[in-house]
């Protein structure tokens, strides 16, 4: 893993959470959103990858399903990047209760 430092830009916004008069909050500057085939041509266009865009993204959606399945099966993710675990909200109406899977959650 390559270690840069590489700088996040933000701007300030007044903090309007209580006892929090004059303090400040950072927002990142979003640009707009990547998918990943727009990230595996972004690295495939810089001098010296030698890389395929589409086997890149083939074998990036691989490492995602298999990583879904994980955390379906009850692991937790930490890749250096970032960390994932699986989460269940909402509220039972008794011990035994089941999922609704006829509801729709966003």
């Amino acid at each position: 893993m390559i270690s840069i430092h590489r700088k996040i830009k933000a701007v300030l916004q007044p903090n309007r959470l209580k006892n929090n008069e004059g303090k400040f909050k950072a927002q990142t500057i979003a640009y707009q959103t990547l998918g990943i085939k727009d990230v595996c041509q972004s690295l495939c266009n810089k001098p010296g990858t030698g890389a395929n865009p589409d086997a890149m993204e083939y074998h990036v959606r691989l490492f995602l399903e298999e990583m879904s399945e994980l955390l379906a099966d009850g692991y937790a993710i930490n890749t250096g990047y970032f960390e994932a675990a699986a989460s269940i909200r909402g509220s039972f109406n008794f011990k035994h209760d089941k999922f609704d899977t006829g509801q729709t959650q966003c």
